[in-house]
């Protein structure tokens, strides 16, 4: 989705990264929390 958002800005389904937003990005969470948490140690 990188490279789409990067070099087609135009052409990008907004509702396509809005999905991602709301639908994938919070499950990241958990994950980004315990890098930071081991990274502390």
């Amino acid at each position: 989705m990188r490279d789409k958002i990067i070099h087609l800005y135009f052409r990008v389904s907004l509702e396509k990264v809005w999905l991602v937003l709301k639908e994938d990005i919070p499950g990241l969470k958990p994950h980004i929390q315990e890098v930071i948490a081991d990274m502390s140690n």
